[in-house]
């Protein structure tokens, strides 16, 4: 990987439109899970561990049907790397929640989309919902919209409704 270029995965939803593709023009031939720009790392791992923490706020809207859209990333190792994905069409499982892997890997090769995953633990990464018109969770986005193009991150920073407390 070229140190210049960090990727993350940001994923898409099937909800009807495409929540993040993170490309630019000269960047088109990157697969669609995958950011390519500057983000904290640090952050981003604070990020993750605030989704974890703020994990039964989610249970509860999901458990009590709220909203829409809801979804879970997961991380997938496979060796020394690890791809985050959305995982869609989820239901309880233990702890955690089981889902279908909503995208193709970018890097990983040991699971393709279709595939159904566990989020449990510490590779839950991340939760979303939609409700009102807005976009519920969704830390990880957040990190990367500062090196998104200005356009984009404005998108999202409308679509993005306060962090639950």
């Amino acid at each position: 990987m070229n140190s210049g270029c960090l990727f993350w995965l940001v994923g898409a939803l099937s909800l009807g439109f495409f929540l993040a593709s993170c490309r630019d023009s000269k960047n088109e031939d990157l697969p669609e899970t995958l950011f390519q720009g500057e983000y904290d790392e640090s952050a981003m791992d604070r990020a993750m561990a605030d989704a974890r923490k703020s994990l039964g706020h989610f249970k509860e809207v999901f458990a009590a049907g709220r909203g829409e859209g809801h979804a879970v990333k997961v991380a997938v190792h496979d060796g020394e790397d690890t791809e985050h994905f959305w995982l869609v069409d989820i239901e309880p499982s233990g702890e955690g929640f089981r889902g279908v892997l909503g995208n193709e890997p970018g890097i990983v090769s040991n699971v393709k989309e279709g595939d159904v995953l566990e989020a449990q633990g510490e590779d839950l990464s991340d939760w979303m919902y939609l409700e009102n018109n807005k976009m519920h969770g969704n830390y990880t986005l957040r990190i990367l919209m500062p090196g998104m193009a200005p356009e984009e991150a404005q998108v999202y920073e409308q679509m993005l409704a306060p962090l639950a407390k």
